[in-house]
């Protein structure tokens, strides 16, 4: 079963978050411990709150929905995109400020919300989409660098 099915919402990249969390509640109040068997109930949930973080978490529900069509689908960044991660990289390592790289944080994290705005637009085009998610999930696991980079400053 997949986790769309699993909630009963449409398998679609866009998402109806309140009926996800509407669905889900549900689903948790009848694995309740109190009301079935206590180890498949913890089983049970624990499968449920993968699912609903994977699906609320546009990234992850990204990679689980290009999964779910294309299981051979790579990681890597898709050549359509490559000078753009590569100008990243590169714009970042120039830059000295604190300040600046701040800066820079919250411009990548604007584009990843173009990015996201982008996947539902093309969500019926798998090879597209899977382009697009490569520069995605580039920018998202650059930003969490970047956040290694200043934690490892301090």
């Amino acid at each position: 079963m997949n986790y769309f099915d699993l909630f009963q919402i449409p398998f679609s990249y866009r998402l109806d978050e309140p009926l996800l969390t509407q669905n889900y509640l549900q689903k948790q109040r009848e694995t309740h411990p109190d009301l079935s068997n206590m180890r498949a109930s913890q089983m049970r949930s624990a499968l449920l709150n993968e699912a609903y973080n994977t699906l609320l978490d546009p990234i992850r529900r990204a990679k689980y929905f290009l999964y779910m069509q294309k299981p051979e689908a790579e990681d890597e960044i898709s050549p359509e995109y490559a000078s753009e991660a590569f100008d990243i990289r590169e714009r970042y390592d120039s830059i000295t400020s604190l300040k600046e790289k701040e800066k820079y944080k919250e411009e990548l994290s604007a584009r990843m919300s173009e990015l996201i705005t982008s996947l539902c637009a093309v969500e019926k085009n798998i090879d597209e989409f899977q382009k697009i998610f490569s520069l995605l999930n580039f920018i998202a696991s650059f930003i969490e660098e970047i956040k290694a980079d200043a934690y490892n400053r301090d």
